[in-house]
């Protein structure tokens, strides 16, 4: 009898997981991309997100206690045949983050528009190096 009653409460909650789990997947009304930026030596320096949704954000975080190097971060929007530059946002610090609304820049990317997102380690001298693009949906 206790078998039984295990077995149907194991059931009742995999069901109710699931049932959870589709109701926040459908729920679910902006896009948020990571893109994690990795030492030569394999140490987690920062990561640059992009906030989409209406006209997006982007945001930088510096994890690694170094002091002079950083992590910056760009939004283009594909405009007259090339991509444009919308917004930028860099920080240098240990476990500091910099944040840019989009809304208010121009070019802003709109909603549902591709963009292009570009994350960088950022050296003492301005020089953006080991830059990853990745390409996201504004929503």
């Amino acid at each position: 009898m206790r078998i039984r009653n295990r077995m149907a409460r194991l059931a009742a909650c995999a069901a109710a997981a699931t049932g959870l789990t589709v109701a926040a997947a459908g729920s679910a009304s902006a896009v948020t991309t990571t893109v994690q930026v990795w030492g030569v030596s394999g140490t987690y320096l920062g990561s640059g997100y992009f906030h989409g949704g209406g006209s997006g954000a982007i945001e930088v975080y510096d994890a690694f206690c170094d002091g002079d190097n950083g992590i910056i971060a760009a939004a283009y929007v594909w405009r007259n045949s090339s991509w444009t530059t919308s917004g930028l946002v860099s920080v240098r610090g240990c476990g500091s983050t910099n944040y840019n609304g989009l809304a208010d820049n121009s070019p802003r990317p709109a909603y549902g528009e591709q963009v292009k997102f570009t994350v960088c380690k950022l050296t003492p001298d301005g020089v953006w190096k080991d830059c990853i693009n990745t390409y996201v949906e504004n929503y």
